[in-house]
């Protein structure tokens, strides 16, 4: 296992050091993300579900038409998985991407793949490696919050201060903010600076945060804006909420 701190330092692995047979990326359409692709030394590239922007067509709907006519020339396509030499992406959910990008079947013939295991087992099996990868002591920062009403805010960015000034605090035991990893100074409003408010300072996935929660028998009720953490909540009895602001 070698470890890299950023793409050129990947390039140069696989220029200089390595013949490599397959490269695993986790997104093939921003620019940068794109012209790496383009230019980095393999055979075979692969990319993989980096959440809900793997399912999306309207990552770029606001973007000048003179930019995404730029791209066009580059060949930088729009969509997940549709980079001319990705060979194939990985989903939890094969269907749902076919279904989706069915129409789009003249840009890029589609090559969904599946994961080993669902996202829920993913979860299960890596809850522990997580939790060392992004350093967060659960039993240190819910140490308190066992058989309680919580409540998880999944924040979006920018910050959607309404939300933290309409929301009733007072219903729940405690209230845990998973600011979006962008938000570096987070100022909250009087009613939410108490000793029941917790502030996750780590970028742990906020899918993680779930999961720990409803293992300590928490009852959650869920507020995001169109988060990734929302895609395979199930129905579970200690989720009582999910609410998309």
């Amino acid at each position: 296992i070698h470890y890299a701190d950023d793409r050129a330092n990947v390039f140069l692995l696989c220029l200089f050091t390595y013949k490599v047979r397959n490269l695993y990326y986790y997104l093939d359409f921003m620019l940068r993300a794109a012209s790496f692709l383009y230019a980095v030394p393999c055979k075979k590239l692969f990319t993989y579900e980096e959440g809900i922007s793997a399912y999306r067509t309207n990552i770029f709907k606001n973007t000048a038409n003179y930019k995404r006519k730029i791209r066009k020339l580059f060949g930088f396509k729009e969509y997940a998985g549709f980079h001319p030499r990705v060979k194939g992406i990985y989903v939890y959910n094969k269907e749902k991407y076919l279904k989706i990008f069915s129409a789009f079947r003249d840009e890029k013939k589609l090559h969904p793949l599946p994961f080993n295991t669902s996202f829920e087992q993913m979860l299960e099996d890596n809850i522990e490696l997580a939790l060392k990868i992004f350093q967060f002591d659960a039993d240190h920062i819910f140490e308190d919050v066992k058989n309680k009403t919580v409540l998880l805010y999944i924040t979006s960015w920018p910050l959607n201060e309404n939300f933290l000034e309409s929301i009733n605090t007072d219903e729940y035991d405690y209230c845990i903010i998973k600011p979006h990893p962008h938000i570096k100074d987070l100022k909250l409003p009087a009613h939410w600076k108490t000793n029941k408010t917790i502030l996750i300072e780590s970028v742990i996935l906020a899918e993680f945060l779930i999961k720990i929660l409803i293992n300590r028998n928490n009852k959650l009720d869920i507020y995001h804006h169109n988060s990734s953490a929302a895609m395979y909540i199930n129905k579970h009895p200690n989720i009582s909420a999910v609410v998309s602001i």
